[in-house]
């Protein structure tokens, strides 16, 4: 494959998670409104890749049926123009395909770095909060102080503050996640962290039939990434009447749920109540970032696994599955979907 040049889009070169390398954590990235962000103390003779680029242009994604503003990382484009040759049977030809990009994130708590997940860059910030509260590293979002994104030469930097305790806590679990792109569990080490017990939904909010139905039918239309790379995942927040409040893609799964649970389960947010569907299918992880982001129904796309229903169960949490067209199952806790009067 070669890479091609569009207006507005360039290829990056993409480098290994294994090489990803933080930025110096006595360097304050935070402050200063110039393009690089050095603290007082830094030396100008480090590396450039200890400097924190975060140079941001505006995207767009659909918020019920308004369009709204939303960061993305300028550095590195959420789609790359790719030369391909098609063959058909009645001959080869030359051709540019829009391919979804995959970029090393890297998550660092306190100045400590935890995880390096594969994600598509774009809401790096919301992907950033839905995966400390999803991974139960705070039990609620005001915990998360601060979150600085930026960019080096080799990926994108999360810089999260939270309180001191709750570092400390962190700092002394055995998980250091290198993670792929579908990866929901990676870098744990013993089978009692892989199967560890599902947050309680305190939530007992019921949905209207028809109103899943409306969702499922609007979220095709409002996968814009989807639409041009036909290769990433949506999560969707759905509102009692059907409408799509809010929408985030990506090429992982876990990743497109993690950035929604960001965007509605942020201080200040106004999602208000409803749903989730995600397009994907049910797994175990799915149900254990729901339940820690009180989401009280989740609707997939495909089919659950057996050990993802039996968690759904345990947590209170609703699961609908297999919902295509109007055709959908309700696996646990069928009581939260209500027949239209």
């Amino acid at each position: 494959m070669w890479p091609v040049r569009w207006p507005g889009l360039r290829p990056i070169l993409m480098l290994g998670a294994s090489s990803m390398r933080l930025p110096d954590p006595s360097v304050d990235h935070l402050s200063s409104s110039s393009g690089e962000r050095r603290g007082p103390q830094a030396n100008p003779d480090k590396p450039a890749d200890c400097v924190v680029r975060p140079v941001r242009r505006k995207t767009t994604i659909r918020v019920g049926s308004q369009r709204a503003p939303v960061d993305g990382i300028a550095e590195f484009p959420a789609i790359t123009p790719i030369r391909s040759e098609a063959r058909r049977p009645e001959g080869a030809t030359s051709t540019v395909d829009a391919i979804a990009e995959e970029i090393p994130v890297a998550l660092a708590y306190n100045g400590r770095q935890h995880a390096v997940m594969m994600t598509t860059p774009t809401d790096v910030e919301d992907f950033a909060i839905g995966f400390t509260l999803s991974e139960g590293i705070v039990s609620d979002t005001r915990e998360v102080r601060r979150v600085s994104v930026g960019a080096t030469a080799d990926g994108i930097i999360a810089q999260i503050s939270i309180p001191a305790a709750t570092a400390a806590r962190l700092s002394g679990e055995n998980r250091n996640l290198n993670g792929r792109t579908g990866c929901g569990l990676c870098g744990v080490s013993s089978l009692r962290q892989a199967v560890r017990p599902v947050k309680p939904v305190s939530d007992r909010e019921t949905v209207r039939l028809s109103a899943v139905r409306a969702g499922l039918a609007a979220l095709p239309g409002q996968q814009n990434l989807n639409a041009i790379a036909h290769a990433l995942h949506a999560a969707a927040w759905i509102s009692g009447s059907g409408d799509v409040v809010a929408l985030r893609e990506d090429v992982g799964r876990h990743n497109a749920l993690d950035k929604l649970i960001g965007a509605i389960r942020r201080p200040g947010s106004r999602a208000g109540e409803g749903f989730a569907i995600a397009t994907s299918r049910c797994s175990y992880e799915m149900v254990h970032k729901a339940a820690a982001a009180d989401i009280s129904v989740l609707v997939t796309i495909s089919a659950p696994t057996a050990l993802a229903l039996r968690e759904a169960e345990a947590a209170g949490l609703c699961v609908v599955a297999l919902a295509r067209g109007d055709n959908l199952r309700i696996y646990t806790r069928p009581d939260r979907v209500c027949e239209d009067s």
